[in-house]
């Protein structure tokens, strides 16, 4: 490489030089946080179908349940079936679902639905009014509760377990964030934070798994997602119950449905 002129190395050296040097630098710097302050944060990538088995127990119950995520276009469906017995006696068959609409990466729940073959006054229905910012709580007993002045955005019990998921892989080690949850007592706000990473053993198989810990004033939930298996969950502590899974991890996925102008309801 072939030396600097003397008379240019004497300008790049002057002091009206540096000063101009160090204004571009600000002005450049100054410039690119603008760009950055501006732009729009990408939307968490929404997550795949999936259907898979579950199976818990504690003495002397035991709990099996089959979660599904179904995606039709752009709405979403996420159920769950679980029975609950001892040994071959069933005692109880539960069903929860909730209907989201999906737009530009946020989920926007519509309907949720819970039922209790033994006990219908545990049932619950939730109908979300996003333009006006409120829902409507149908309960078992008969009661119903209007909550006014949502905050933006709100989930339920099930969709909740679907933002997670979907929030998951950018959510740091330090991070604690808030989601408000409407469940049959009213408006919940829950600070979730990771756990850590942990094995998790499912399947026959250790499956790596990032723990989430989302706590309410009134209750504390886990779940365990793997990421090698697109964020499917693996494991979840809700109500005082572990449910693990027992189907294979790969056999999981589930394809998109075709877009539908029909929205999709529970049962």
């Amino acid at each position: 490489m072939s030396a600097a002129h003397p008379a240019a190395e004497t300008f790049r050296r002057s002091e009206p030089f540096g000063r101009w040097r160090r204004a571009a630098r600000e002005t450049v710097a100054a410039a690119l946080a603008l760009i950055l302050t501006a732009a729009p944060t990408a939307p968490a990538e929404l997550p795949a179908p999936f259907e898979a088995k579950y199976a818990g127990r504690r003495f002397p119950l035991k709990a099996e349940a089959t979660l599904r995520l179904e995606r039709l276009g752009d709405y979403l469906r996420y159920t769950m079936r679980a029975t609950v017995g001892v040994g071959f006696y069933v005692l109880t068959e539960t069903y929860d679902c909730s209907v989201m609409q999906a737009q530009d990466g946020a989920l926007h729940p519509l309907e949720y639905r819970h039922r209790d073959r033994r006990d219908s006054d545990r049932a619950v229905g939730i109908r979300f009014d996003r333009e006006h910012r409120r829902a409507r709580v149908v309960r078992g007993d008969g009661s119903v509760a209007e909550i006014e002045q949502l905050p933006s955005p709100v989930f339920d019990v099930m969709s909740i377990q679907v933002r997670l998921r979907a929030d998951a892989p950018a959510l740091g080690s330090e991070e604690t964030r808030e989601y408000a949850v409407v469940e049959r007592g009213g408006l919940r706000t829950y600070r979730v934070r990771q756990g850590g990473a942990e094995s998790v053993p499912a399947n026959g198989v250790a499956l790596q798994a990032l723990k989430l810990v989302a706590e309410s004033a009134r209750r504390a939930s886990a779940f365990w997602f793997a990421p090698a298996y697109g964020w499917l969950p693996v494991r979840m502590e809700v109500g005082g119950v572990t449910l693990t899974l027992v189907s294979p991890p790969e056999e999981a996925a589930r394809t998109t449905g075709a877009p539908t102008d029909e929205v999709p309801a529970c049962e």
